[in-house]
């Protein structure tokens, strides 16, 4: 494996990562009817906390969209192709890469075509709330047709300033102070929510009004744009690359990662002045320097690179889209060979998490297949493939 293809590789075991860590949060929510009992105590922890605080898989995602966005940009303006030509190219794969298939699963919820689906729970304003989920403002109206399209909102946007962004930080020429403007942005992140973010009651209100505002939750894009910019300075890159500097950097992530996950529900319970304000940079620090560190070569790098992992990245996205209409459907199917009622919690979500899993793979393979490929094939005839590292999870 090439240098280059390995270190994609790497990238892919962490979108694997991303999309799980979100499928067994929002699959083990009904499972576990009070959060402030342990789910699955082992040795003084729960392991079941790691689960119900898979949310951070989205934040992982924003910091390897703002990685894989930035560093294609960055190596497009470095070939010294135009802002105008950058654009040409950069727009159409971006929109053909999202929109296609996220239409086609916004329609299928819309028509209400997903089979036990119980949303949208009313077709009151359903126009206007599809038209705004198809310009893509979910994040700043309710995402409530499919709860997790808020971060498409995000991402979109972030797709749209980040050609203004990279030709702005290369134009300062030193990478010193491009660096230093990314940490002024990325710090502004957490400034912003303890200044003028409101208090957040409990987990909707915080979901509601902090966590999926664009303007509030761009630290894993910027961490990401700005492991990007690291990356792409040669010299930063030899000693990023060094092995006691990858694998310092890839342990602290796990470190910090795991301890804040293992610790207990984060926001599900409370939200203290800590969690409104820099958990989801801390959080996005960690798997920022995780990124950084498998990048570098970090000892067992090589676990992310398994074709599993690479199979469950590659449909990620559609994954990423139906995993939520689905959750119903394989309750459902589950009953069908177990009583669900005289199980105890622990042991239903044991029957259901594979029925679940299992149906999401199958629905999303065919997504993909049949929707999202053929147009990304397209795409990329249509438009040209100018670099090797491009196509972002989302």
């Amino acid at each position: 494996m090439s240098q280059v293809s390995n270190r994609i590789a790497v990238l892919d075991g962490l979108r694997a990562l991303a999309i799980v860590l979100v499928l067994l949060r929002h699959s083990i929510r009904p499972f576990w009817a009070d959060l402030s009992d342990p789910y699955i105590p082992v040795g003084g922890i729960d392991l079941g906390a790691i689960f119900i605080n898979g949310w951070v898989g989205v934040d992982l995602f924003f910091v390897l969209s703002g990685f894989l966005i930035s560093s294609h940009l960055l190596q497009s303006f470095e070939k010294r192709q135009s802002f105008g030509d950058v654009l040409r190219s950069y727009l159409p794969r971006r929109f053909f890469r999202i929109v296609p298939v996220y239409y086609f699963v916004l329609m299928l919820a819309v028509l209400g075509l997903f089979p036990f689906y119980p949303y949208p729970e009313s077709t009151d304003g359903i126009g206007f709330r599809a038209l705004y989920h198809l310009a893509f403002m979910q994040d700043y109206w309710p995402s409530d047709i499919v709860v997790v399209f808020w971060s498409l909102a995000i991402e979109i946007k972030f797709y749209l300033l980040a050609p203004f962004l990279i030709y702005g930080l290369l134009k300062l020429k030193d990478a010193r102070v491009q660096a230093a403007v990314l940490v002024a942005l990325i710090v502004s992140q957490p400034l912003m929510r303890g200044a003028f973010a409101p208090n957040a009651a409990g987990f909707e209100d915080y979901f509601l009004n902090v966590r999926t505002s664009f303007h509030l939750c761009l630290d894993g894009l910027l961490m990401g744009t700005l492991a990007a910019a690291l990356w792409h300075s040669q010299g930063i890159r030899e000693v990023l690359s060094r092995r006691s500097v990858a694998a310092g950097l890839f342990f602290l992530g796990v470190l910090v990662f795991l301890g804040l996950s293992v610790s207990g529900p984060l926001v599900d319970l409370g939200v203290s002045g800590f969690d409104k304000t820099w958990l989801v940079t801390v959080i996005s620090a960690s798997f920022t320097a995780m990124l950084l560190g498998l990048m570098g070569g970090a000892p067992g790098h090589k676990l992310f690179c398994g074709r599993g992992l690479s199979f469950i990245a590659l449909i990620s996205y559609s994954l990423y889209l139906v995993h939520l209409p689905l959750l119903y459907l394989a309750e459902v199917m589950a009953a069908r060979f177990v009583d669900f009622e005289a199980m105890s919690e622990g042991w239903s979500y044991v029957i259901y998490l594979p029925v679940f899993m299992a149906l999401c793979v199958f629905v999303a393979t065919g997504l993909y297949v049949f929707i999202e490929k053929p147009f990304i094939d397209w795409s990329k005839r249509k438009y040209g493939r100018k670099v090797s590292v491009d196509d972002p999870v989302r």
